[in-house]
């Protein structure tokens, strides 16, 4: 038992980085690169929890090391991989990327370099004692001359893990607000554009981050030999390691995509020399959005309406921001939703799947999500009223 559960973190790291490998050699991308990297990170991170319990002392120092090392890698990379999806300029920007080499690599760099270096310089005896006395029982009073350095720096790795958790999760968060803010003012369908599996998966990483941490706090060595205590950490990081590399794979829109559709929106027009008053151009909004029941359209783009009024998406942003104080897609969806009240007050007889597709929905639950968002209420009870 204590075999499988020992192995499973690092089966899942190994299944992922083989697939995700494969993936890009066929299509490469800078997001699918640092995913991979990501990745093999974690499996590195995971062979060292597995020597550590099968208890293979003669490559725990290699392994060790490896650890820790690793330990401060994978969340800088699951954030660089994140700021790829979801930072536009971050792409074509050289001098910011570079920004985030010292947040990724140096912690890393120097940890290895003195935990490698401290465990070269300890004699076998002393390796011995380090592997036995603080590795496996937590103690760190009884330990002298290099093997006490040794603990101090395992002990600053764990601190600065903390530190980098923190600093990924507001950073994360903040990547994804801002993607979820363009895409609401770029479309009107945003289901398959959004990042919510990423949204969760964040929101995991930092439980189980917090998790390790407190597991190194109270020691490894509490796991080892108790399958029972063992099983949860081991099969949630599995299922969160599977979840990444699954949502990851599958990803197909990113801040990439978002760009391709807004060159076209983002060229000068007429109305940029000479702008109309937003008033002028918030009721032309209006007319061409009556008239034509333009918001029923699937995949309606700002761009579109804003071809259509012969201007540019900043102008439309304005008008519906005089007109409603919302995003895009809030305002085409405040508009579907009012199409479907009608539709169910003028057509009892229609179900709501129907009533969904001629409110310009594809998904039934994206309708009923928005219908419950603008009238506090279900379709069923509004049926009622």
């Amino acid at each position: 038992m204590t075999t499988v559960l020992s192995v499973l973190p690092l089966m899942v790291c190994t299944f992922w980085s083989i697939v995700i490998f494969l993936d890009w050699i066929t299509t490469p991308t800078k997001q699918r690169l640092w995913l991979l990297t990501f990745m093999v990170t974690a499996m590195f991170l995971y062979l060292g929890h597995t020597a550590f319990f099968f208890h293979f002392t003669e490559i725990i120092p290699i392994t060790d090391t490896l650890y820790c090392s690793c330990n401060l890698l994978v969340f800088p990379l699951f954030l660089r991989y994140l700021k790829g999806l979801c930072v536009p300029q971050y792409l074509h920007d050289p001098q910011q990327q570079r920004h985030d080499w010292p947040l990724l690599f140096i912690p890393s760099l120097l940890i290895t370099l003195l935990v490698g270096t401290f465990y070269l310089l300890m004699s076998d005896e002393e390796s011995r004692g380090f592997i036995g006395i603080y590795l496996y029982h937590n103690q760190f009073t009884a330990l002298t001359g290099y093997a006490f350095w040794q603990a101090v720096f395992h002990h600053g790795g764990k601190l600065f893990f903390a530190l980098q958790v923190v600093a990924v999760a507001v950073c994360g968060w903040k990547n994804l607000r801002s993607y979820h803010r363009l895409v609401d003012d770029t479309y009107a369908d945003t289901d398959d554009k959004k990042m919510r599996k990423m949204q969760v998966i964040l929101t995991l990483l930092i439980t189980g981050a917090i998790l390790g941490f407190v597991s190194n706090l109270i020691g490894r060595w509490r796991f080892d030999g108790h399958p029972l205590l063992l099983w949860m950490p081991s099969l949630f990081f599995s299922i969160l390691l599977f979840m990444i590399g699954y949502a990851g794979s599958r990803q197909q829109f990113s801040v990439c995509d978002l760009e391709q559709d807004t060159d076209e929106m983002e060229k000068p027009s007429v109305q940029e020399d000479s702008p109309q008053p937003n008033s002028s151009l918030a009721v032309k909004l209006e007319q061409l959005m009556n008239g034509e029941q333009l918001y029923l359209r699937h995949d309606l783009k700002i761009g579109d309406v804003a071809t259509l009024l012969n201007t540019n998406r900043t102008y439309i942003q304005r008008a519906i921001g005089e007109l409603s104080n919302q995003s895009f897609t809030q305002y085409i969806n405040r508009k579907r939703i009012e199409h479907a009240t009608r539709l169910m007050r003028e057509h009892p007889e229609y179900n709501m799947e129907t009533i969904s597709t001629q409110s310009g929905y594809t998904h039934l639950g994206t309708f009923y999500r928005n219908y419950k968002n603008f009238t506090g209420k279900t379709p069923a009870k509004g049926l009622t009223d």
